[in-house]
């Protein structure tokens, strides 16, 4: 997200002329919508392995989609991301279709099979080797087909590191909603890369310090 930001600085000048001038600096708002993008990919690694991909997909795209309904709904208004709710029972029906599709797609497989459709995993199966090749390759392949979606683990850590995902995406733009005009939009790239760079090196140089620094880097290098 840092590089993809700051890539764009030298597009400004040829960009500029076919629009409005605007300018470019650094807005904490800016910082902070990088930050919170940072904080729900982090968020989603520790909710993968807990709670399935499948459980944790639909968690988190629901929980994203509730979130932007309540910033935009009912959250602060000028400045601020909320705006007046014209029609309150065709946004409770467009809200509950969105839901409904997010967990349609997700749980697809699961659908199909309760309607008497294999699901393409167990049409096609991995095939097996059964002659050469190393015993120890053979078995993490049998391990790999008959692997549940979630290992064993702290589901229902899982669900909630899901609900945060789609609590900090939900709201990766609300702080941009109070930086003036003329900073918002493409102006405001280069504080979002600052921000995702800065706060994504903090929390990698946490986890690796938490694993024990380089000792622990060392010793995976060893294969320890």
């Amino acid at each position: 997200a840092m590089l993809s930001s700051l890539c764009i600085i030298p597009f400004l000048g040829a960009v500029q002329p076919l629009c409005m001038p605007f300018p470019l600096g650094f807005t904490p708002a800016g910082f902070l919508c990088g930050a919170l993008l940072v904080f729900a990919t982090l968020f989603s690694f520790v909710a993968i392995p807990q709670a399935g991909l499948a459980s944790a997909s639909a968690t988190w795209c629901c929980s994203a989609i509730l979130v932007a309904f309540l910033w935009g709904s009912f959250g602060p208004k000028n400045p601020g991301p909320g705006a007046e709710l014209k029609n309150a029972t065709m946004t409770a029906a467009a809200l509950c279709l969105l839901l409904l599709g997010v967990l349609c797609i997700t749980f697809c497989e699961a659908i199909a099979g309760r309607l008497g459709y294999a699901p393409a995993s167990a049409a096609t199966p991995l095939p097996m080797p059964n002659q050469g090749g190393d015993d120890a390759e053979q078995q993490l392949l049998g391990k790999q087909q008959t692997r549940p979606e979630a290992a064993k683990g702290n589901r229902v850590l899982g669900l909630l590191s899901a609900a945060l995902v789609g609590l900090f995406g939900g709201s990766i733009l609300v702080p941009a909603s109070y930086v003036r005009q003329d900073l918002q939009g493409l102006p405001l790239t280069p504080s979002f890369g600052v921000g995702a760079g800065t706060v994504g090196c903090f929390v990698g140089f946490v986890y690796w310090r938490l694993r024990g620094g380089s000792r622990s880097l060392r010793h995976e290098l060893r294969g320890e």
